[in-house]
């Protein structure tokens, strides 16, 4: 966790943090999360994408072309969206816009060297409206949702090589997993990227 991060959350109580987090959580995403085994790769397919321009976490779910499927060729990456007036939307419309090679993200060039389907499916983990443009809104939220994408990467183990401190913060066994970790970080060990204007973000 970078130091920039250590001060931001110190402006709130944990349970300040915690509670605007679960407020955003669907109670189907609650559910599925809140069990005593992990969900399978068919109930988190399941969980639906909420059509919406807010601030939020999602999780994107892709498999390999084979017939047969297993662990390794089913993968879960989970992000979050929080620029004003996009949110969301805007995101998944970048994951899955056409762009040349030379420009591809790590998780296209992942998609077509791993002979992945590039469909895939995506699932919204949480939602936070932004009432304000003012940047200290826009701020907020970014936070609030950027440390929930941290939380819920951890919980559903979705990095791709976690720290061995996080390893056991995961509430099932890692055994268990129908699905390969796809994220490539712990989004606390970047700065949070301030917004450019009271109007965008």
């Amino acid at each position: 966790m970078t130091q920039a991060w250590r001060e931001a959350l110190q402006e709130k109580s944990a349970n300040e943090w915690l509670s605007s987090i679960s407020l955003g959580i669907p109670e189907d995403v609650k559910k599925a999360l809140g069990g005593l085994r992990p969900p399978t790769w068919d109930e988190l397919g399941s969980l639906p994408l909420i059509d919406t321009n807010n601030a939020g976490v999602y999780a994107r779910l892709v498999m390999s072309r084979h017939k047969v499927q297993m662990v390794s060729d089913r993968y879960l990456y989970v992000g979050s969206a929080s620029r004003y007036g996009g949110g969301l939307n805007l995101r998944i419309a970048e994951h899955t816009k056409k762009i040349k090679r030379k420009y591809e993200s790590r998780l296209q060039y992942d998609i077509r060297t791993k002979a992945l389907k590039a469909s895939g499916r995506f699932i919204t983990l949480m939602v936070m409206k932004t009432d304000s443009s003012q940047k200290e809104v826009v701020l907020d939220v970014r936070r609030t949702v950027t440390l929930a994408e941290a939380i819920l990467t951890v919980w559903l183990s979705a990095l791709q090589a976690p720290a061995h401190g996080l390893q056991c913060v995961c509430p099932w066994d890692p055994a268990l997993l129908q699905y390969t970790g796809w994220s490539s970080h712990n989004p606390l060990l970047n700065d949070i990227v301030l917004p450019i204007s009271s109007k965008t973000s």
